[in-house]
């Protein structure tokens, strides 16, 4: 057969299983029959590339999918202990699809439509010779054709990549209307299909003439609680995973830090958050930190979501690589992310694709691998005008400080409070902690930076956190109205630079220099002023 009961899912997912840092996440199959039970059988389930969502499409398609075996290697993992689950196993004929491999991208969409309704009606010829269907039957007709003889027939479909057709380059209104209509063909209002499990990147359309589709509840990342953590890593798994790594590393050269803050800050709707799968299994294979997720071209990616909207989130692109949480209002279930040029509808889209985080109305760059990407970004993109510049003027702030030259540090600050002056009223230190992430924008793709971290006895503004050990260390408090001297007087006598010792004692022997900078802003001059000292030296071994 071609696509019904086809052996490739469950190979696929047993060879995942049998890998040493596999994590089991069948629980996903519970939520599906919970729902599937509640009435709820067209699920399309949208997050990120490479999240989990092929491995939780082979897992679906290989538990429900006729097979003597099923019923024994899943009573093996977590889902054997669901009783309501279990009795589903291995009872279905399952239609499974791939969208990135049934297309052909050289094709139209009614040459792809009649690849796959061919190739399927032969199956269902195949599956029930005893009924005739005609090799041209629309899906629909088959079905009822089948139901004549076969009353109590049941199809499971499952497709992963349901969205792969519609991003194709070149791909037109005519195709998206021929491939939806062939999806409600094969779906809609058919007594037959007991449940249809679709997975893809962006949300389903349906609007206007792609209505066709409106039987599906969509479930993504930031609204859905349902299916919340069966895609991506919660701490507990991560955890257990890392265990792993140590018990096959006489050196790890990875912290459990390191993960979280490298490959964590995805947050679920029911407020749990989580771990990019992919680059913490690459991260503990390679015992090695890297930018995993986005080495396929993400600082293209991310650039592309937003190139015909540069203008509507210029600014927030900029806070964005500040480590800035931006406010908006999410689309992830309207029309609006895939046609709309405002701001809320690119950032939205940036959401879905897995470049944001969402929570309490906010977005934000979720951790170190996706701030390295954002920073290339704007570095690389001169179409992003003053935030480009600025991430260009950051550079040279950050070696200003580490060359002690606070005259620099001062005037540099000047720039970024005059391009910045649209956006704030700048009488408040918050408004000046503002300007100083803002200068600072591009010191991420090398520093941990933290917020009113703990340091000695007290919190200090920012903490700069060297990426690589033998680097310095950059302490930063602020003053408005005051002055720099003060300031760093606040760093030295509250101790802030000990948050060092603790920080890398447990990693590591931190051996570069703490350089402590006070900053202060005088309100009715409009002027910056900057002491930068060294609290202590680089220890040389």
């Amino acid at each position: 057969m071609n696509y019904i009961n086809s052996p490739l899912p469950f190979m696929e997912y047993k060879e995942a299983a049998a890998a040493h840092l596999f994590v089991d996440k069948s629980n996903l199959i519970d939520e599906v029959v919970e729902a599937m039970e509640d009435g709820l059988r067209y699920q399309c389930i949208t997050r990120p590339r490479r999240f989990g969502k092929s491995y939780g499409a082979n897992m679906v398609a290989s538990f429900f999918m006729k097979d003597d075996s099923a019923k024994e290697f899943f009573a093996c993992q977590k889902i054997g202990t669901s009783e309501r689950a279990m009795k589903y196993c291995g009872e279905f004929n399952v239609v499974y699809l791939n969208g990135a491999q049934t297309t052909n991208d050289d094709l139209d969409g009614e040459a792809n439509k009649e690849i796959i309704r061919t190739a399927l009606i032969q199956d269902l010829q195949e599956l029930f010779p005893d009924v005739p269907i005609s090799p041209g039957k629309k899906l629909s007709d088959a079905y009822r054709d089948i139901l004549r003889t076969h009353k109590e027939a049941k199809l499971v479909v499952v497709m992963d990549e349901w969205d792969y057709f519609l991003n194709r380059v070149g791909i037109n209104e005519n195709d998206i209307k021929i491939y939806i209509g062939f999806l409600r063909d094969m779906l809609k209002d058919q007594p037959i299909i007991k449940l249809a499990y679709f997975t893809g990147i962006l949300p389903m359309p349906i609007f206007s003439s792609l209505s066709d589709l409106n039987m599906f509840i969509q479930y993504n990342l930031s609204e859905s609680t349902r299916f919340s953590t069966c895609f991506g890593f919660t701490e507990k798994e991560v955890d257990e995973l890392y265990q792993r790594y140590l018990s096959t590393k006489s050196h790890p050269r990875i912290t459990r830090e390191d993960l979280k803050d490298w490959y964590e800050g995805y947050t679920c709707a029911d407020g749990v958050s989580i771990y990019n799968p992919q680059s913490v299994v690459a991260a503990l294979s390679n015992d090695r930190l890297d930018d995993y997720w986005c080495q396929s071209g993400a600082t293209n990616e991310i650039f592309s979501a937003i190139a015909n909207n540069v203008q509507s989130v210029q600014t927030e692109i900029g806070n964005l690589a500040s480590d800035l949480p931006v406010s908006i209002h999410l689309l992830l279930k309207k029309n609006q992310i895939t046609s709309g040029a405002r701001k809320d509808a690119v950032l939205s889209k940036m959401v879905a694709l897995g470049f944001l985080s969402y929570a309490d109305g906010n977005v934000r760059v979720p951790n170190k691998e996706l701030m390295i990407e954002f920073g290339n970004m704007i570095l690389e993109q001169s179409e992003l005008d003053y935030i480009h510049k600025l991430a260009i003027k950051s550079t040279e702030i950050l070696q200003a400080v580490l060359d002690l030259r606070s005259d620099i540090v001062a005037s540099a600050l000047e720039y970024v409070h005059d391009t910045e002056i649209p956006l704030l009223q700048y009488n408040r230190e918050s408004d000046l902690i503002t300007v100083v992430n803002m200068a600072f924008i591009n010191a991420r793709n090398k520093y941990n930076v933290q917020r009113e971290d703990k340091g000695g006895i007290g919190f200090v503004d920012f903490i700069f956190y060297p990426y690589s050990l033998p680097e310095d260390g950059i302490i930063l408090e602020l003053k408005v109205d005051d002055t720099p001297e003060n300031a760093l007087k606040q760093i030295k006598d509250r101790k802030y630079a000990l948050r060092f010792e603790g920080k890398f004692g447990e990693v590591s022997h931190y051996r570069g220099r703490i350089i402590g900078v006070g900053i202060a802003y005088d309100k009715k001059t409009k002027k910056h002023s900057c002491t930068i000292e060294v609290l202590r030296g680089r220890i040389i071994s």
